[in-house]
C-alpha cells in the first residue's frame, strides 16, 4: 500500500471545521502518514519550502496566498517533490484550466466523497493523475484544445514572419487595406499574403475563410 511510508501530508484551508474534519477522515486512511495543516496561503508556502511535504492539500480561496499563487510558488522554485492537489468549491474551468497549467496532479471539489478523496491521494502518491468525474468535460476540453493548439502550431510553423503579421491583424478584424497601412505595402501584396496563408492552412477559395478561421483560434493566435 501506499501509505505504508511515512508520507507527510498537508491540508491547507482556510475554514478550521473543515480543515479539522478532513485531517480526521485522512489520518483514518493514512495510518502512517504525518499530517500538517495551514490556515492560509501563507502557512501552506511556508511548511512546504520548510519541510519535505509529499502532498499539498490546496483550497484555491484562502488568505494570503490562494491556491493558485501557491501553485506558481511551486513551480518557480521547482518543488517537484512536493505533489499539489487542489481540492475546493470552485468547479470553473477556467480556473480547472489554470491550476493544470500550474502542474497540479489532481482536481477535487468539497462534493466529492472523502471515498473519491482517498483514492485521488493514492493515485498521487503512485504517480498518476487524478481528476473528479464530474469535472470531466473540462479536461475532455483541454484535450481537445491542446490537440487543437498542436494542430495549430504546426500550422504556423509554415508561415513567414510576415505571413503571421498578417495573420495577427486579420484576427483583429482589419481590412486587407488597413493591414497594407500598417505593413507599409499595397493593398495587392496583403491580398497575395492572404492567399498564401489560406493555402498552407488548408482553407477554402471562400473570401471570408481566413477571417472566420481566425475567428475561430483567437485564443491560440493571440499567443503567437
Amino acid at each position: 500500500m501506499t501509505d505504508s511510508f511515512r508520507h507527510k501530508i498537508l491540508v491547507a484551508d482556510d475554514h478550521p471545521i473543515f480543515r479539522k474534519g478532513m485531517l480526521a477522515i485522512l489520518k483514518q486512511s493514512f495510518i502512517n502518514c504525518e499530517f500538517s495543516e495551514a490556515g492560509d496561503g501563507n502557512d501552506a508556502k511556508s511548511l512546504i519550502n520548510n519541510n519535505d511535504i509529499d502532498i499539498a492539500i490546496l483550497d484555491i480561496d484562502m488568505p494570503g496566498l490562494n491556491g493558485i499563487e501557491i501553485l506558481k510558488w511551486m513551480n518557480q522554485q521547482g518543488k517537484t517533490s512536493t505533489k499539489p492537489i487542489v481540492l475546493t468549491m470552485h468547479n470553473d474551468e477556467h480556473i480547472f484550466n489554470e491550476a493544470f497549467d500550474q502542474g497540479v496532479l489532481a482536481y477535487l471539489v468539497k462534493d466529492n466523497s472523502i471515498e473519491e478523496i482517498v483514492h485521488a491521494i493514492r493515485e498521487v502518491l503512485e504517480g498518476n493523475t487524478y481528476v473528479s468525474p464530474i469535472l470531466q468535460d473540462h479536461m475532455n476540453n483541454r484535450n481537445d484544445y491542446k490537440r487543437k493548439a498542436k494542430s495549430l502550431h504546426e500550422a504556423i510553423t509554415q508561415l513567414t514572419q510576415t505571413e503571421i503579421k498578417t495573420l495577427k491583424l486579420v484576427a483583429q478584424n482589419k481590412s486587407s487595406k488597413e493591414v497594407a497601412d500598417l505593413l507599409f505595402v499595397t493593398k495587392k501584396t496583403v491580398e497575395n499574403y492572404r492567399s498564401r496563408i489560406c493555402k498552407k492552412l488548408n482553407l477554402s477559395g471562400e473570401s471570408n475563410a481566413l477571417l472566420k478561421w481566425t475567428n475561430e483560434n483567437k485564443d491560440l493566435i493571440d499567443k503567437l
